[in-house]
């Protein structure tokens, strides 16, 4: 123990005589480290993390297709939906949501909002439970996000009270987490931000039923794969078709992971960030190692006299491994603090990509 302090003592005091490399090698540590964990932090809590609903990793978007454009994505009606959710066996949870904007005029002051009415079978068993209060229970209950919880004052006894949305009168059930999103980003849910769900009769009352304005999620059961739920709605999307061919020209189903629907428009960017960081660790690895290596010819004399006093390989190879270290970790533990400003910042602009991507990642950080 005392041969190692000796030893790292020793190696700090060489260091003192050569403070600007020291320096310079601890901030090109601190970029490269810091720049490499910020970005694989963001990367890890946006791709990497699953959704924020319960077994996130086996929830579907089920769509709409046409055999003439396999790439394009619609919504369905609610009639071919109950279809789905009648006649498939792939799912645990399965159910349907239709976007909308209201006007808020009360509680507080008057605003737009984005909104979007769920059917109970989804919202109920997405695994998240608000905050504050609880799911709506029937159609006079509406739950809001916490930024508008935020915007009307985040006072918890909002639960309960009354809200009018387009002139209509509701109780205000429940507040959910910020981090909270339904849709998610991707096809039916692009740049559309959520701050008010409520109810959805699943029966379609006072809905059109020739509309195709639904859109729906779902969860795979244990076991079942991708393919294999894919191929079930096929095949209810084809005896839909030919049941109505007039208003189902060419349709099919496409079942698409949520996940990677949510962060298909990112992907390339992060990816690109993601690389971009690790070739700046290499960089800053050689770097340094060049500034060692120089360092090191530059002390040749200071070498050659400490091995003809008896010093051993051993000892000079462990004496610079020490001033090493030393550098490397001063480098990390200023990576480290550098890493957490630019987590913010590379969120900061990835929400111009992603809505709430900054509340959504940081929630994922924080866990």
């Amino acid at each position: 123990m005392r041969t190692m302090a000796a030893v790292f003592s020793q190696a700090l005091r060489s260091w003192t005589s050569a403070k600007a490399i020291a320096l310079l090698a601890t901030i090109a540590f601190a970029v490269g480290i810091g720049s490499t964990t910020a970005i694989y932090t963001v990367v890890n809590a946006v791709m990497l993390a699953p959704l924020p609903y319960a077994n996130g990793d086996r929830f579907v978007g089920l769509y709409g297709a046409r055999f003439s454009e396999p790439k394009q994505f619609s919504s369905n009606t609610f009639p071919d939906l109950q279809e789905y959710q009648r006649r498939t066996t792939s799912f645990d949870v399965f159910g349907w949501f239709r976007l909308g904007e209201f006007n808020l005029t009360s509680p507080g002051e008057p605003q737009h909002v984005q909104g979007a009415a769920v059917t109970p079978s989804l919202a109920h068993n997405l695994g998240v439970t608000p905050i504050v209060g609880q799911w709506f229970t029937d159609e006079t209950g509406a739950v809001i996000s916490h930024g508008l919880w935020r915007r009307l004052g985040a006072d918890r006894s909002l639960v309960g009270r009354a809200m009018t949305l387009d002139g209509r009168a509701l109780t205000i059930t429940g507040v959910m987490p910020p981090a909270f999103r339904l849709p998610v980003s991707g096809p039916g849910g692009e740049g559309f931000e959520s701050d008010v769900w409520i109810h959805l009769d699943p029966l379609g009352r006072g809905s059109n039923p020739g509309a195709f304005f639904y859109f729906s999620y779902a969860r795979r059961k244990p076991g079942v794969t991708l393919a294999q739920a894919e191929t079930e709605v096929k095949s209810v999307a084809a005896d839909i078709a030919k049941r109505d061919p007039a208003s189902h020209p060419s349709y099919t189903a496409r079942l698409v992971d949520l996940r990677d629907a949510s962060i298909s428009g990112i992907r390339p960017t992060l990816l690109l960030l993601f690389a971009a960081a690790g070739l700046l660790l290499l960089i800053t690895c050689a770097n340094v190692a060049g500034l060692l290596l120089a360092r090191s010819v530059a002390r040749a004399r200071d070498t050659a006299t400490r091995v003809a006093l008896g010093i051993s390989q051993r000892q000079l190879a462990l004496h610079y491994v020490a001033e090493g270290f030393l550098v490397s970790l001063a480098g990390a533990a200023a990576g480290v603090v550098a890493s957490i400003g630019l987590v913010r910042l590379v969120i900061s602009i990835g929400s111009e990509f992603v809505p709430r991507a900054d509340e959504i990642a940081m929630e994922n950080v924080n866990r």
